[in-house]
């Protein structure tokens, strides 16, 4: 998907931010739009459209003992270390958590992947994240580069996803340069992107 170069003429602004935060933006009208992960409950204010879904993995430090497995239980996760990373996938983690009385000792909550896959990496502790935000070479289940220990990614029994997609106001038209964006987003085959 190449928006700016199909459509050179119009100007995009991007705001990083996490799911609530855009949600909020959208809502007061200060963003036309977002790509968010979608919540469970629905601002009945704002419509959504799915963009794809897709699972949470677990990262596990190299010489971690769990890192021999390749799919965790959320039980396994009581009373480990834990990097918490922030938004909707947090809240979906701790009611996973909370689902299985699981209690990790979290000693970080980050909105930085890379702080996340850092600590990992450094041993601090275990993490979840979505499997899209996993670099090409932890895609494929572990990774080594120079002075750089492994670091692996299991699958998670049961198994936890996320839906992404789009927010809009249900007020308001998008722009046309907003719907233009919104048509490429959806035509898109996120299978081939993430």
């Amino acid at each position: 998907m190449d928006f700016m170069r199909e459509f050179p003429g119009i100007e995009v602004s991007l705001t990083e931010a996490t799911s609530p935060e855009i949600i909020r933006m959208v809502s007061n009208g200060a963003k036309e739009f977002g790509v968010i992960q979608v919540p469970e409950k629905m601002d009945s204010r704002l419509r959504y459209e799915l963009l794809f879904e897709e699972q949470l993995v677990a990262l596990v430090p190299p010489n971690h003992r769990l890192a021999r497995k390749s799919r965790l239980r959320i039980t396994d996760f009581h009373g480990e270390k834990f990097i918490e990373f922030q938004g909707h996938v947090r809240e979906a983690i701790a009611e996973k958590f909370e689902e299985f009385e699981v209690a990790p000792n979290n000693v970080c909550d980050t909105r930085e992947l890379e702080t996340v896959r850092g600590m990992v990496r450094a041993g601090i502790g275990l993490s979840i994240v979505p499997q899209s935000s996993l670099p090409p070479r932890i895609a494929k289940k572990t990774t080594r580069t120079k002075r750089k220990a492994e670091i692996k990614h299991c699958s998670l029994i049961p198994k936890l996803d996320r839906k992404v997609g789009l927010v809009f106001r249900r007020d308001s038209r998008l722009s046309p340069s907003a719907e233009k964006f919104r048509e490429m987003c959806v035509s898109t085959n996120w299978a081939e992107v993430i």
